[in-house]
């Protein structure tokens, strides 16, 4: 099994490289020649204001930066309610996480190996990241499918563009609206009693002045995991008004989502081990771990793939996030435009849990008296809140010519956080008061970016590209954490990231090369999570791009070679802090190489071929990983040299088959291979996921009920050959006064064999 996509990709090579290859229909939407994943395109509605603000973000075709982008037709026939990340999967270079197994609820992205904190995320070019973790967190943007025109993923240091710096890809988001009236709802469900219901409108333009888009959907499912439920609901509204010399809209979306927590993993001795394996794990962990009769029982008699470790009934994420965009385009001449936007964004929600004889001492508790006996330890139930705001604006000024074109662009966000948390109930504290505060924690951010970028057409076909950035970030944290923990640091930095290459267009040919610098800060949790107490150093990056491309009628292929040089990049230890976010420290030096291929060919009428490839070394030159000895509590150094970044597999791989029947039946057949990714920087085989691969089978079928009313109906076999496999994990090292050191490991597996289906219905 392991060799049916190297198979595929062979044969489709083959293919590829025989002369009888048919011209591609015109109706069909195709990219520019790197932008190839499964139907991937650029359709967008035209000269929508959402285009116009990406555009100072976006690469566009000339520019010399390994791109794809995926169109509103490719994202809406595969979005059954998924998050948007499983829906870019089988783009290059791409894997992706989900912790309830199956797509829904917490999911992450990686591209290169470089995970979601690495990855910048716009919307409309309004930075998404959260600008203390640089993470994304989709959950709190539910179907955000339904809502887009495109998604364009940068890979490498990609294009200047706001908020957190791109260190590794960026998602770059356009949302979609319409100057023709239309009505959409859309209805899906299938497994583990996933439903989703969404429906959206737009007015069209209205006297020629006015449009009026709005979108509400909700997703339940009960998750693979078990209890790993999710109850998701959103919505987007937008009001724009079109002048001849200028446009602006408002759009406001957000997102309520409350999710079972599956943060926690199965044990690698649960999935893999013997009887005994899981004994020794579990005495070894016995009352840290393990600490009531029903986390043994949970233990031992669950399914050991669908196992989790949280049992108490209300152990849930609950979490809002609203967003709301003020968008402005003037036109400042017969060649220029100036663009400005001013978003808020507010979050606020907590995390529960349950934590039995837990020591009142850690919650600022006295002990309590109760008869002649003193306790100190008491069940506890807790919730870890966030309350967080973004204000800023962006203002990019474009002058353009025939064969010239200038973006000047600045941006400045003001971040406030407040991390705090509250005991709402204690068994042997009866005089707590209720919601009862134990940390405070806040932190305060101010990001300004100014960019300036020139692509420039020298000579017939011949392009110069420059980009240039300045950042400044201020970052200050405050008050206590959840361990009591005095928080307090202050980051101040200054970011210069120039990037310059060229583009040769001839005939049906493109060949580039560039060189990029991007910088950035450490997180909140590289301050505060830091065992070693080491003052994490912020990151920088040296990429360099060399690649050609070539799209005809004929077929579409691109090959991409880099090479991605770090100094102090802030790599995965393997473990994990107490939310589940990853822990990380500086290595001082190492870095990311290899070839990306892609193609899409039409050998026969109704028949497309496709697929990608990326072949990569990923390396740390040096590395002291800490053990702690938690019986001296004295720490033992080990350096590891040449060693695999953790979580970069060193193959990717996606290929497809599709197949357009006549009466607008479609059907396709998708394969993904990941070779061996390693959980730490050790090169440990122990603490490493399995190379892995599955398979999905799309059916679709589009009925034309009258003039502009069509009906689609969906069917998705997911994970088609029953694969059992993990995408994701973590891990650890501890000794216990002994030279043994023990090893933990902890798995997240994903869905067996599953369906989903749906009905979308167009007025």
């Amino acid at each position: 099994m392991k060799k049916t996509i190297f198979i595929t990709v062979f044969f489709s090579l083959t293919l590829l490289l025989q002369a009888a290859i048919k011209p591609l229909p015109n109706n069909r939407n195709t990219a520019f020649a790197d932008s190839i994943g499964p139907q991937a395109d650029t359709t967008t509605p035209s000269k929508s204001i959402e285009a116009i603000m990406v555009s100072a973000t976006r690469a566009g075709s000339a520019a010399p930066i390994a791109q794809t982008t995926v169109g509103r037709a490719e994202i809406q026939i595969q979005n059954t309610g998924r998050d948007l990340p499983v829906l870019l999967q089988f783009q290059p270079g791409i894997t992706i996480t989900s912790d309830a197994g199956a797509g829904i609820g917490y999911t992450g992205i990686r591209v290169r190996g470089s995970d979601a904190t690495r990855t910048n995320v716009t919307i409309n070019g309004v930075p998404i990241n959260d600008a203390e973790s640089h993470g994304t967190f989709w959950v709190n943007m539910p179907d955000m499918a339904s809502s887009l025109a495109s998604v364009q993923v940068q890979r490498g240091a990609g294009t200047s563009t706001n908020g957190a710096g791109a260190f590794g890809a960026s998602v770059n988001m356009q949302t979609y609206s319409s100057n023709n009236p239309y009505v959409l709802v859309s209805n899906s469900g299938g497994s583990f009693n996933t439903l989703r219901h969404s429906i959206s409108a737009g007015t069209g333009l209205i006297n020629q002045h006015w449009t009026v888009d709005v979108k509400l959907s909700a997703i339940n499912s009960d998750g693979f995991v078990d209890r790993a439920n999710s109850k998701l609901r959103s919505y987007m509204t937008s009001v724009g008004y079109q002048h001849k010399n200028w446009s602006a809209k408002w759009l406001s979306f957000g997102g309520k989502e409350q999710t079972y927590q599956a943060w926690w993993g199965v044990p690698k001795e649960k999935l893999f081990g013997s009887s005994s394996d899981l004994l020794n794990h579990y005495y070894r962990n016995l009352g840290v771990t393990y600490r009531n009769p029903a986390d043994s029982i949970n233990l031992f008699n669950s399914n050991p793939r669908s196992y989790n470790y949280y049992n108490y009934a209300s152990e849930v994420d609950d979490y809002t996030q609203n967003h709301h965009h003020l968008y402005l385009n003037i036109n400042t001449g017969k060649n220029s435009q100036l663009y400005a936007t001013g978003y808020f964004t507010h979050g606020f929600g907590f995390f529960e849990q349950f934590k039995p004889q837990d020591k009142l001492s850690n919650y600022l508790l006295p002990p309590t008296v109760v008869g002649t006996d003193t306790l100190f330890r008491s069940d506890i139930v807790r919730r870890r809140w966030l309350d967080n705001t973004l204000l800023g604006t962006n203002v990019n000024w474009n002058y353009h010519t025939q064969r010239f074109n200038f973006i000047l662009g600045a941006g400045l966000n003001q971040y406030q956080g407040k991390h705090f948390g509250r005991v709402i109930w204690a068994s042997a504290a009866p005089s707590a008061s209720p919601n009862h505060p134990y940390y405070n924690g806040r932190g305060n951010k101010t990001d300004a970016t100014i960019f300036a970028k020139l692509n420039h057409e020298v000579s017939t076909g011949l392009h110069a590209w420059i980009d240039l950035q300045y950042r400044q970030v201020s970052h200050r944290g405050t008050g206590t954490d959840n361990d009591l923990r005095a928080i307090d640091f202050n980051g101040n930095f200054g970011f210069f990231n120039p990037k310059a290459g060229l583009m040769y267009q001839i005939n049906a040919n493109s060949f580039y090369g560039s060189m990029g610098i991007a910088q950035r800060e450490p997180s909140r949790s590289d301050f505060t999570d830091h065992k070693s107490g080491d003052i994490p150093k912020p990151e920088k990056l040296t990429d360099w791009e060399l690649g050609w491309s070539r799209q005809t009628e004929k077929m579409n292929l691109f090959v991409n070679l880099y090479y991605m040089k770090y100094k102090n990049q802030l790599v995965l230890t393997g473990e994990v802090n107490d939310v589940g976010s990853a822990l990380r420290r500086n290595a001082e030096a190492s870095f990311r190489r290899g070839i990306e291929a892609g193609f899409e060919i039409r050998p026969i009428k109704h028949v497309t071929i496709g697929g990608n490839i990326a072949l990569s070394q990923n390396k740390i030159k040096s590395i002291t990983n800490v053990i702690p000895d938690y019986f001296t509590y004295v720490n033992k150094d080990s350096v590891f040299r040449n060693v695999p970044i953790a979580m970069s597999p060193a193959v990717n791989a996606g290929a497809w088959l599709e197949y357009q029947l006549p009466g607008q039946w479609n059907i396709r057949y998708l394969h993904k291979f990941v070779s061996r990714q390693y959980l730490d920087n050790t090169g440990d085989r122990y603490r490493s996921l399995n190379p892995y691969q599955f398979a999905e089978l799309w059916l679709q079928k589009t009925f034309m009920v009258n003039k502009g009313t069509t009906v689609s109906a969906q069917l998705q076999i997911l994970n088609l050959f029953n694969s059992k496999y993990s995408s994701n994990g973590y891990t650890f090292m501890y000794t216990y006064g002994s030279r043994d050191i023990t090893q933990e490991v902890f798995l997240y597996p994903q869905a067996t064999r599953h369906m989903l289906g749906g009905i979308v219905i167009k007025f």
